[in-house]
C-alpha cells in the first residue's frame, strides 16, 4: 500500500460536490378520467375504498389497514364523521369524511360479511384486503373506463383538488399526513388552475405598464 498515497485528504466534499436529483411533480388524474372512472364501479366496498383515496387522500396501505374502529360515522354534535389515520412512521391524524364518503361506507358496511377480522375492508370470504387485490380491481375498472392510473395517483388527485378549491397548504399537509410541508407544495406546483389565475393577473399587470409601448 502506496502510504503516502493513502494519507491524502478526499477533495471532494459531500455537500457541495453532489449530482442533484431531479424532482419530479406528483401524477394525478385529470377530472374527466376521475368522472369516467367512478360511472363504472358499482360495489359498494370498491367505490368506498377509491372514494377514501381520491376525497380523503389515503395511501393503499392506510385502506387496507384501516380498522372498524377507526370509523366514526355519527360523530358528537357539530363534529364531521371523521376516521383515524395510522399512517407512515405510526404517525395517527384525523381525516374528516365528505358526505359521499359517508354513503358509500354506510352502504358498504350494510353487506360487509360477519367475520373475525376487524378491518373495514375484507373480501367475500371474511378475508383483509391486500395490495395486490386493490390494484387487480383498480386495473379492470381502469380498463372500462379507458384509463390508466394507481391508487397513489388517486391520492394525488386529492391533494391537488384541495389546492385548487383554496386550502392552506398547511392544513392540506395536515390531512395528507405529510412530514414535511415540501412535499406538499409539490401539489401547488401541480395546480394549474392557480398558476394560470395568477399568470393572467400578472400578464393584467404588465400590460398596463406596457400600454402605449407595444
Amino acid at each position: 500500500i502506496d502510504y503516502e498515497i493513502a494519507s491524502v485528504k478526499n477533495p471532494v466534499r459531500k455537500r457541495r460536490h453532489y449530482v442533484k436529483v431531479g424532482e419530479r411533480l406528483p401524477r394525478d388524474v385529470s377530472d374527466r378520467e376521475l368522472k369516467g372512472l367512478l360511472k363504472v364501479i358499482k360495489k359498494a366496498r370498491d367505490k368506498a375504498m377509491l372514494l377514501l383515496m381520491v376525497q380523503c387522500g389515503l395511501r393503499i396501505s392506510e385502506v387496507i389497514h384501516l380498522k372498524l374502529s377507526q370509523v366514526q360515522l355519527n360523530p358528537e354534535p357539530g363534529q364531521l364523521p371523521r376516521l383515524r389515520v395510522i399512517g407512515k412512521g405510526n404517525k395517527e391524524r384525523v381525516v374528516p369524511l365528505s358526505q359521499t364518503c359517508v354513503q358509500w361506507l354506510r352502504r358498504w358496511l350494510k353487506e360487509r360479511p360477519m367475520c373475525e377480522s376487524d378491518t373495514v375492508f375484507v373480501n367475500r370470504y371474511g378475508r383483509r384486503f391486500f395490495k395486490t387485490g386493490i390494484y387487480w380491481n383498480l386495473k379492470r375498472y381502469c380498463e372500462a373506463a379507458g384509463i390508466r392510473c394507481t391508487p397513489h395517483q388517486l391520492r394525488h388527485t386529492f391533494g391537488r383538488l384541495l389546492v385548487e378549491a383554496g386550502m392552506p397548504i398547511t392544513t392540506v399537509r395536515e390531512l395528507m399526513g405529510h412530514a414535511s410541508i415540501q412535499t406538499t407544495q409539490g401539489y401547488v406546483r401541480l395546480s394549474n388552475n392557480i398558476v394560470q389565475a395568477e399568470y393572467k393577473a400578472a400578464m393584467v399587470h404588465i400590460a398596463e405598464r406596457m400600454r402605449g409601448a407595444l
